[in-house]
């Protein structure tokens, strides 16, 4: 366990007793904290994330110290937000299904989940998330965007206003940085951004492997890097920073400490 060679690192010369009570002294410690970030998700604007190499030199740790400074010298703070978009980025196997499900469950009436159009063919595992076109362009009246792995994906303004003129909180499952930021534009002070940080454990990422192509696991395993890379680079984009690390109960009262602030 990395926590007990820390306590070896700390402490060389001690015994395996010492060793012990120091470990499970800083385990306590790491629960209490965490457990208090859960229930105060909505205070968070910002979350250093550590899962660099312990052999290696913490940059990461470094230049996200930076950013976080940098933030603070433009952050608004989101208190009193009228906040109607909520976008969440997260790569794969990140739980974001899991989260827009729970949103969705907290508040059927006022929260809806927004289907992005898509030239990429279905595949077995995919939800409602995306509305499949049998083309290698969309329709004209997607006017937001992107392409991924050689394929279109896209949103249409009218349809996001739409679904506020029906006074919903409209959730987006969005990774891709240029397009984040267009959305802040162009709906500001009602567009708020979640990134959702996940372990992926090697029992999952093994299941995964079993079940997927080689060509598509690569890619998915690239995702998740690339998103993580967006957010240490990228730290003002993001209003909020949701854990699912643990118990799924947590990421659930993180979706509704999130909801209740947007709501109030």
């Amino acid at each position: 366990m990395k926590i007990e060679r820390l306590s070896k690192k700390r402490y060389p010369d001690a015994n395996e007793i010492a060793l012990k009570k120091d470990t499970e002294k800083r385990i306590e410690k790491i629960k209490t904290i965490h457990q208090k970030y859960i229930e105060n998700t909505y205070l968070f604007d910002t979350a250093i994330i550590n899962i660099f190499n312990e052999n290696e030199e913490p940059k990461e740790l470094e230049m996200q110290l930076g950013r976080v400074y940098e933030k603070a010298l433009v952050s608004k703070s989101t208190l009193g937000s009228t906040c109607r978009i909520i976008i969440i980025a997260a790569g794969s196997f990140a739980g974001k299904d899991d989260l827009v499900n729970a949103m969705i469950h907290i508040e059927p009436k006022k929260v809806t989940a927004y289907q992005k159009g898509t030239t990429r063919p279905k595949k077995s595992g995919d939800n409602n998330e995306l509305k499949h076109y049998d083309s290698k362009q969309l329709p004209n009246f997607y006017d937001l965007v992107y392409e991924k792995n050689g394929y279109q994906y896209g949103l249409s303004k009218k349809e996001i206003w739409n679904e506020l003129a029906r006074e919903k909180i409209v959730l987006i499952v969005l990774s891709d940085l240029e397009l984040i930021k267009v959305l802040k534009q162009k709906f500001n002070q009602i567009c708020s951004v979640i990134y959702l940080h996940a372990n992926i454990d090697w029992e999952e990422l093994k299941k995964a492997r079993s079940e997927l192509s080689r060509e598509e696991f690569a890619k998915r395993e690239k995702s998740i890097a690339e998103l993580h890379e967006i957010y240490v680079n990228n730290m003002n984009v993001f209003d909020h920073v949701l854990l699912n690390t643990s118990e799924s109960e947590d990421l659930y009262e993180q979706a509704f400490n999130i909801l209740d602030h947007y709501l109030e």
